[in-house]
Order: structure tokens, then sequence, then C-alpha cells
């Protein structure tokens, strides 16, 4: 996949969460900040929208108050860069878990709130892309006393990569609202001109491969790339670091830098690399 446009999904695909209507039924494109239906000209990618289930004696309006309350957040941050809407969606001892699958894995990426806040002050210090398409299905969402979980998919469009991937969160019930504790990630599958890659044990195995050859041939965009496409942002911002250490590091290279270090949440660095990137 060309670089920038993995760079461009990453930062906008890789975290945009299943959203509801008050029905609990959602299929829908991202909205412009002026509350218009869709986001720029990006069509809408394909999911099948399904309903919320109650699960016990918990009603389920209480299982759409879980749901609006991460949909706004997040729709407040990803779409209108809203940090402090964005933010009060999160628990002082909330984690965010950036995989490669459900189950836990050793490419596991996990974040604490203030490195999700330090980042995401990075990433939403810019205008928001216009071009960028989403969808919500399969919410479920379990409600027990102060605690709830909540699973579901999206599908993204963004700059003609469409994205699939799946959340987990564990949430808590405060005196001010629903709070996450935990968010978990992972990518389902995506697709961009006609190529899909469907994430499995077959498709990790291949992307490692990848990234074997391309230490093997010894060129340090190529390791980065395969290293971004693989899901190992830990390594892909280390690399990042020693590709703008060279002498014919680019604009390119340091937004690249950037990137990671949002991915990994090492804010000071997503901001100096980003500087460096706009630099004349």
């Amino acid at each position: 996949m060309d670089l920038r446009l993995l760079v461009v999904w990453l930062a906008l695909g890789a975290h945009v969460l299943v959203g509801c209507q008050s029905d609990v039924t959602h299929r829908s494109a991202a909205p412009t900040p002026s509350g218009s239906s869709q986001a720029g000209t990006a069509a809408a990618p394909s999911v099948t929208p399904t309903t919320v289930p109650s699960h016990g004696p918990e009603p389920v309006s209480e299982a759409e108050v879980v749901v609006k309350t991460i949909e706004q957040a997040m729709r407040a941050g990803l779409q209108r860069h809203d940090l402090g809407a964005y933010m009060s969606l999160w628990a002082d001892d909330a984690t965010l878990v950036v995989a490669r699958r459900e189950t836990k894995g050793r490419y596991d990426l996990s974040l604490t709130r203030a490195q999700i806040e330090a980042s995401r002050k990075v990433r939403f210090s810019v205008p928001p892309v216009t071009n960028f398409a989403i969808e919500f299905a399969d919410a479920d969402v379990k409600v027990e006393g102060d605690q709830a979980t909540m699973t579901w998919l999206v599908a993204t469009d963004v700059g003609g990569v469409d994205a699939k991937i799946a959340e987990h969160y564990e949430l808590r019930k405060t005196a001010t609202g629903w709070k996450v504790t935990l968010n978990r990630y992972w990518p389902v599958q995506h697709s961009r001109q006609g190529e899909t890659t469907r994430y499995d044990t077959a498709s990790w195995k291949r992307l490692d491969d990848a990234v074997a050859a391309a230490k093997q041939a010894g060129n340090g965009r190529k390791v980065l790339v395969a290293l971004i496409a693989a899901w190992r942002f830990a390594e892909a911002h280390a690399q990042a670091k020693k590709v703008t250490a060279q002498p014919d590091a680019t604009a390119a290279d340091w937004q690249t830098r950037s990137a990671m270090a949002v991915q990994v949440g090492d804010g000071k660095d997503a901001a100096a690399a980003r500087a460096k990137a706009v630099q004349p």
C-alpha cells in the first residue's frame, strides 16, 4: 500500500468507533461539523446494520446511553477535532490498547489516558479531513449495574482506502456519566483499488515475513512501510526515527514519524516531527 494513504488511514480510520441512533440501529455517513449527513464526497462503506440486544433485566435505554456517550465523544474528536469533548469520555485510569487481534498478542500497544490526550492533541490540531465516510454495525452492549461492556464494528472510507475495524469497550458509570476504562481495537480488513486484506493468522504471517524481507534488504523506508502495514507500531516509530536521522530525510518521512508517534502516544515527538514536516 502507498505509505501516504496508509498513514492517512491509520491516523483517521484506526480509531473510529461505532455509533448509534436513538433506536440503537445505525447506518450513516459521518456528518460535517455543520451537522450534515456526509463528510466530503467519500462514498459510504458497506456494512450490515444490526440492533443492540437487551441482556437480562437491564433496559435497552441504558444500553443506548452507553452507545450514544461513546458516539458523541468520538464524533466530536474525529470529525470536529474537539479535544475536550473527546477526552471527556475517558476515565482517569483508562487504557487504550492498539492490537492485531481480539486476544492478547506480542504486538499489543497500551496507552494511558495521559498518552491518549497528548497524542490526540497533536492529531486534532489540524483541520479535519473531509473525504471521510463512516458506518457502524453489530453493536452488542451488556450492562450490569455501574459496569458495561460493548463490542462493535466500524467501516470507514478515507483517501480511497476502505477499512473495517472491531472494538471492545469496558465502561464504568460515574456521577458524571459513563466513562471508558478500557478500549481495545484491532483490524478486520482493508481494501484499496480492488485489493483486499483480511486480517487472520495467514495474513499476519505474510506481513511479518514482509518485515523480515525488508530488513534483510536493508532499505530503511521499506522496513518502515512493512512495519506499519503489519501493525507493529512501536517498532515503526523507532524505525521512523532512524529514517528521519538520515541526511536525505524528506517532509513525508517526518510526517510519517509524527503519525507513528501519535499511534504510540508520544505527543511530544508527534508535535516535533510535524513541525519538521512543515518547515520550508
